[in-house]
């Protein structure tokens, strides 16, 4: 859904297989038709590749790290552009829009947390496996989550990040 998005926006038609957007058994049928395969991720996803690959002749785009924020996202655009062969027209539009939408809130709030930091905690741990540091703040970023429940919400591209922000924020001011 996340990646729908972005890819969308830079100029692909997407088949969705999973989730919301997913219209149900005719995305299935229409899987031999596609140019490619996208994977991303670092673990899951290349042996179902590889089986499509065998079984009609699809190529498919392994990229293992899962873009979040302007320039990996901007990164992740453009090589799947690039591999796909299509215009770059509409990605460098789609990157252009989403990288000033992107800078704006960064911008704004770099400027209010310059003004208010003091007595925020100054140090933080993120993970998507388990690691702790004691008396740090402490950002679970993987699901299942033990302390978030997460339904629409993802990391992934510009508006992701936008998000983990968000996330940082209100949970060093106490909110969760």
């Amino acid at each position: 859904m996340f990646f729908a998005r972005i890819l969308r926006g830079a100029g692909f038609e997407v088949n969705v297989l999973f989730g919301a957007e997913n219209p149900g058994v005719e995305a299935w049928k229409r899987i031999p038709q596609a140019q490619f395969n996208l994977v991303v991720s670092p673990w899951v996803g290349i042996k179902n590749a590889e089986h499509l690959q065998k079984k009609y002749n699809q190529p498919y785009l392994h990229i293992p790290e899962i873009p979040v924020g302007e320039e990996a996202t901007a990164k992740f655009i453009r090589q799947v552009v690039e591999y796909a062969g299509i215009d770059k027209a509409q990605s460098e539009q789609f990157i252009r829009q989403e990288a000033d939408i992107y800078y704006y809130y960064l911008e704004h709030f770099s400027e209010f947390f310059a003004e208010y930091w003091y007595g925020m905690p100054s140090e933080f741990v993120v993970t998507a496996d388990a690691a702790y540091k004691k008396g740090a703040l402490f950002f679970e970023v993987a699901t299942p989550s033990s302390e978030t429940l997460v339904i629409n919400r993802s990391h992934i591209g510009y508006r992701g990040a936008l998000q983990f922000l968000e996330r940082i924020y209100s949970a060093s001011v106490g909110g969760r």
